[in-house]
């Protein structure tokens, strides 16, 4: 054919505009470089066409060519061009303006590439463009208003980009549109109401994955040839229109995850006779699922899941012959008495409330391929119908009450590929037949009640990626089978009652990323062929009992992101795990690992959470490694010897909220640097030796919640404005340090405060009134010196769960706002200088269970109103002034564990109502002007440890029985009791105190049980009390004993025999005879004696005994002639008490 000079010019440009085209692209296929040549003709090329009548250049189609580069400014050139397209590459960089001289496109396809920067407003010049595919990019900017220039615009795929801002609804003006692809962006505000006004041909609306919010335009009902319509993960709001349930086109409604509100329309489905997809899941509707559903007759899929439906599942869904999947889950549905016939694929129903069994029926669904049911409350047992399931892929029923064995029954569904039971009641053995499902790929029987072990035939699970066996009750040994699990990825043992050692042979599981064998009973060493799993990333056998080092192979798995090791009794020193360098969280904590803190910790550069606390390490910390660490969260190095101070370097760790130093051996400053973490939420430096100011930096934290810094050496004031920053302070424990100066009244703007602990400084002033703002409190400000009253502002604390003021120089009386703690649980103002009487306010808080004003100066009756704080379980009201006898009503405290209500001066009998306290373990009324007699048969119903009556007026006999078999400590002394020591106390064989002296009893002293131990002092002041003939008896045998050894003085006893007793060393006229067996009992040995002596009350021994004397000088001792030989020991008459040591 022959053309014209001008008809040769024109493909000569097009020819130029696709050689400068190839010139900026990447051709990895050599594609174009091989057949783009200016030896062929243009039309010839691969991806051109060429159209009359003037033969230019009028298709250019590069898709699925993997070419990567630039478009160049001479594509618009192409003068005639129609289609182009460059779909699925890797082109980037930003649109040319020049496309707006493609007057003839109509149809434009970027697709799947990288371009960046705004779509081209210029792109709006394109007068017959019908197609604009731009999806799968990375465009920002918003949508171009000059889209709505193009009249004859049909499609608009702009899906999967980055657009932002508002919709406008300009752009959708044209009636020509088919189909709005505008999904995956972050386009926001509202649907405009006028947006489908003008859009009559309309099927396709995909607005999903934005951040749309509003309600949804009425106007959508009136789009009758409307198909599609995707909506979904957006922030709409709202009712759903009704119409648009009448529209009979459509087919596919999704929207799904928005926050759409109200009911669905009882006709819902009897206008949509198309309809293939429901998709509403994740929205708030409401009210029941209505029944005309199923005449939406080719529904396929059905979900509803995540709302708040309620009612019956309607039985008319068995109609729907074409359902695929169903998904009811996370609603209050509840199902009928018959299921019904549903021919589905998938059913899914997890979170519906819904209750009972499981129905046998279920084996009729012969084509199940997928049955969720999880998080229900359903009952019973696995339904044996499963075994008719024969399709059946995949079974969810965790999160029930599932009860019994799981029967072999299950074990017909060969192609099972998903099993999850976990977080049942289901128990019994794990039936070996689940080896036989080769074919499953997920088995999930956490947490439930299985006691056998770990069956050999899941060996056979060659194909299994996830294996969750956590939390049951599984024992045995860990099987050699794991070995053959080759293609897992996920095993999870933890939390059962595994013993024996971890094999050494089992880890070659090279796909391996998680295994947990955490909370067993695993012993001996980390074997270091886990190294062999080189892809994991979490690793856990915490909780175990693993001995020994902690092996160097573990260094190669260089995947690792979690490592915890905790509670093990490993030792020696870390591993050099700076290689690590994926490690995310690393805890070794509670094992007995020594040394210093690797160095290699500042390589960890993705380190989020670092525990090494309660071992035993030593030395400083390393000043390098908060250098290298920006993602640290949190540090945890407490109870170890760590010593040096707090590096200041710490201040580079600015992500970290969690500092925990406590109880180690650190000192010098606080690093000012800790003022500058802004995100810091619990600081706990207590127990070092710690100085110097803390910075006031500190309490400026708008993010703290925890500051710990007591037991510290720490001094100066509190800043006046603290409080003022801190909206998140719950603890704030600085007692046991030098502080001084008030407590800034600002405090109280930390309005979350739960406690606070000033205790054991040197605050002085007022407690601040304001204090009274704080309304979820608890105050601790023990010895702090604290003067005044307490304030009645403290009535404001409306939440105060503990207040503590112990043991400072508060006087008046105890506050009547009291009343208005309701939920006081801990009240301790003992050790004050209050006065006055205990009102009735105080009974008004009824969740009071610790309660202590004891040494204080109250006087006045202890109100009868103290009994109805049933929840008390510790009254302390000793040492004030009381003269009241004691209350009947607290025997109505049924719960008290310790009542002390000793050194006042209450009077009158012990009262009956005693014998109700049956769990008391801790009474004391000593000290007072109780009278009559003990009563008995009232002490024996109790766990009583400690009781103690002495010093008051009782008389009469001591109980014969009654008294509790627990008791350790009994003290009746400084009375006027009378009669025998009951013989029923030799019963009490816990008792270890016992005192009766300065009474007048009598008669033989009970010399079995506790009573072999008891000296004299217990019983002294009783003129008429005896020894036993067994008090005799075993006198005499401790002399012969002491013959028979040939001691050189002999031992004459009163009391018992046993254990503490009064003695006399007596000379005899053997000592010459017997002097060798003396001759080495030395130094040594005396004030070894005087060590074992209990009571040496008029320190004669403990003043004269000195090793800066000669032995022989000493009181009571006598030496012979050769002076470093002790021949006589005379401590005759000293009062003093204890034991003969060996």
């Amino acid at each position: 054919m022959a053309y014209s000079a001008m008809e040769v010019t024109n493909i000569t440009a097009d020819q130029t505009a696709l050689l400068a085209l190839k010139a900026h692209l990447t051709d990895p296929h050599n594609v174009l470089a091989n057949n783009w040549s200016t030896t062929a003709s243009v039309c010839s090329w691969i991806g051109v066409a060429c159209g009359a009548p003037r033969y230019r250049v009028s298709g250019l189609n590069l898709s699925h060519m993997s070419l990567s580069g630039y478009i160049p400014s001479e594509i618009g050139n192409l003068s005639f061009l129609a289609f182009l397209s460059i779909r699925n590459n890797t082109f980037q960089g930003s649109l040319p303006n020049e496309l707006a001289n493609l007057l003839h496109l109509e149809y434009l396809d970027f697709g799947f590439n990288s371009f960046t920067g705004d779509i081209p407003p210029s792109l709006g010049s394109l007068p017959e463009l019908k197609s604009l595919l731009l999806e799968a990019n990375f465009f920002s900017g918003n949508l171009p208003l000059s889209l709505l220039n193009i009249s004859s615009l049909q499609t608009i795929n702009i899906s999967y980009n980055q657009l932002h801002g508002f919709m406008p609804s300009s752009i959708f003006s044209r009636s020509s549109l088919y189909t709005i692809d505008l999904r995956f962006n972050e386009l926001s505000g509202e649907i405009p109401t006028d947006i489908f006004n003008h859009l009559p041909e309309l099927r396709g609306i995909y607005f999903s994955r934005n951040r749309l919010s509003g309600v949804l335009p009425p106007e959508l009902g009136g789009l009758s040839n409307l198909k599609t319509l995707r909506i979904d993960d957006n922030a709409l709001i709202g009712n759903v229109p009704s119409a648009l349930f009448n529209i009979s086109a459509i087919e596919v409604i999704g929207m799904y995850a928005n926050l759409l509100s109200g009911s669905l329309p009882p006709t819902m489905g009897l206008f949509m006779p198309n309809l293939r997809e429901l998709r509403l899941g994740g929205n708030e509707l409401e009210g029941t699922i209505p029944s005309s559903i199923s005449n939406a007759s080719t529904l396929a899929v059905v979900d509803l899941s995540n709302n708040s439906f309620t009612g019956l599942i309607p039985g008319t869904l068995g109609n729907l012959r074409q359902l695929q999947v169903l998904n009811l889950a996370n609603n209050h549905l509840t199902s009928e008495s018959s299921t019904p016939q549903l021919s589905i694929l998938s059913f899914w129903a997890d979170e519906c409330n819904l209750k009972g069994n499981i129905p046998n029926t279920i084996g009729n669904l012969s084509s199940l391929i997928a049955l969720s049911l999880a998080n229900n409350e359903l009952t019973s047992v696995v339904p044996t119908a499963t075994e008719r399931l024969t399709n059946l892929q995949l079974l969810n029923l965790q999160g029930n009450q599932l009860e019994g064995n799981i029967t072999d029954n299950l074990c017909h569904s060969d192609s099972l590929f998903h099993l999850s039971l976990g977080g049942n009641k289901l128990s019994g053995s794990i039936p070996e037949c689940l080896g036989n499902l080769t074919t499953l790929r997920h088995l999930n029987l956490s947490s439930n009640n299985f006691t056998s072990t770990i069956p050999l035939s899941l060996g056979n699970l060659a194909g299994i990626l996830v294996l969750n066996l956590s939390s049951n009750f599984l024992s045995g040994s860990l099987p050699l089978v794991f070995r053959q699990l080759m293609v897992a990825v996920e095993i999870d043992l933890s939390r059962n009652q595994l013993s024996g050692q971890i094999p050494n042979s089992t880890w070659d599981l090279k796909n391996l990323a998680y295994l947990s064998l955490a909370t067993n009973r695993l012993q001996g060493p980390i074997p270091g062929s886990l190294s062999f799993a080189v892809s994991l990333e979490f690793l856990d056998l915490s909780l175990n009992s693993l001995s020994g080092l902690i092996p160097k192979s573990l260094e190669t798995l260089l995947h690792l992101k979690y490592f915890n090791v905790s509670f093990n009794v490993l030792q020696g020193e870390i591993p050099k795990i700076g290689n690590l360098s994926f490690l995310a969280f690393l805890s070794i904590r509670n094992n007995t690992f020594q040394g210093s803190l690797p160095n290699e910790l500042a390589n960890l550069l993705h380190l989020e959470y670092l525990d090494f606390g309660f071992n035993s390490f030593t030395g400083d910390i390393p000043i390098d490694i908060f250098n290298h660490l920006p993602k640290l969260r949190g540090i945890y190095f407490s109870r170890n010897r760590l010593s040096g101070s707090i590096p200041r370097t710490i201040g580079n760790c600015t992500m970290i909220e969690e500092i925990n130093l406590s109880e180690n051996n650190l000192t010098g400053l606080l690093p000012p640097e800790l003022g500058g973490l802004s995100n810091l939420k619990t600081l706990r430096i207590d127990d070092n030796a710690l100085i110097g100011n803390v910075p006031s930096a500190l309490f400026n934290i708008s993010a703290i919640e925890v500051i710990g810094m007591y037991a510290n050496l720490l001094s100066g004031s509190l800043p006046p404005t603290m409080g003022l920053l801190m909206p998140k302070l719950r603890e704030l424990r600085l007692g046991g340090n030098e502080l001084e100066g008030t407590i800034p009244s600002s405090i109280s703007n930390a309005s979350t405060l739960a406690v606070v602990d000033l205790s054991n400084n040197s605050f002085t002033g007022l407690i601040p009134g304001t204090l009274g703002n704080l309304r979820q409190l608890q105050f601790w400000a023990d010895e702090c010196n604290l003067k005044g009253n307490i304030p009645n502002t403290i009535g404001n604390f409306s939440s105060l769960i503990a207040l503590s003021l112990a043991n400072n120089e508060l006087t008046s009386v105890v506050p009547t706002a009291t009343e208005r703690l309701t939920n006081l649980q801990l009240l301790d103002l003992q050790g004050n200088q209050l006065e006055g009487n205990i009102t009735d306010n105080l009974c008004h808080s009824d969740s009071l269970f610790h309660l202590s004003l004891g040494g204080n100066k109250l006087s006045g009756s202890i109100p009868e109103c103290l009994g109805n704080l049933t929840t008390l379980r510790h009254l302390n009201l000793s040492s004030n002034n009381f003269t009241s006898t004691i209350p009947l009503s607290l025997g109505n405290l049924a719960g008290i564990l310790v009542l002390n209500l000793s050194s006042n001066f209450l009077s009158g009998s012990l009262p009956l109502v005693f014998r109700q306290l049956i769990v008391a373990e801790e009474i004391d009324l000593s000290r007072n002007q109780l009278s009559g007699q003990i009563p008995d048969g009232k002490w024996g119903r109790m766990n009583l440890a400690y009781l103690s009556l002495a010093t008051n007026r009782l008389q009469g006999p001591i109980p014969e029985s009654g008294f509790a078999v627990s008791l350790e400590f009994l003290d009746l002394s400084h009375n006027s009791l009378s009669g025998l020591i009951p013989k029923s106390l030799e019963t009490l064989l816990h008792l270890k105190y016992f005192n009766v002296s300065f009474n007048v009893l009598q008669g033989e002293i009970p010399s079995e049980g506790p009573f072999r131990n008891f000296s004299a002092q217990s019983y002294m002041m009783n003129n008429e009390l005896c020894e036993s003939p067994a008090h005799r008896l075993n006198m005499k045998r401790l002399v012969d004993m002491l013959k028979d050894i040939k001691q050189s003085f002999v031992v004459s006893i009163s009391g018992d025999i046993h254990g503490k007793f009064n003695l006399e060393i007596l000379r005899t006229d053997r000592i010459r005879n017997n002097m060798e067996k003396f001759a080495k009992w030395r130094r040594e040995s005396l004030l070894n004696a005087t060590d074992k002596i209990v009571n040496d009350s008029h320190n004669v021994l403990a003043n004269k005994w000195s090793t800066t004397a000669s032995v022989c000088s000493w009181i009571g001792v006598s030496c012979g002639a050769q002076r470093d030989q002790v021949s006589g020991l005379n401590l005759s008459h000293m009062s003093l008490s204890g034991y003969i040591p060996s």
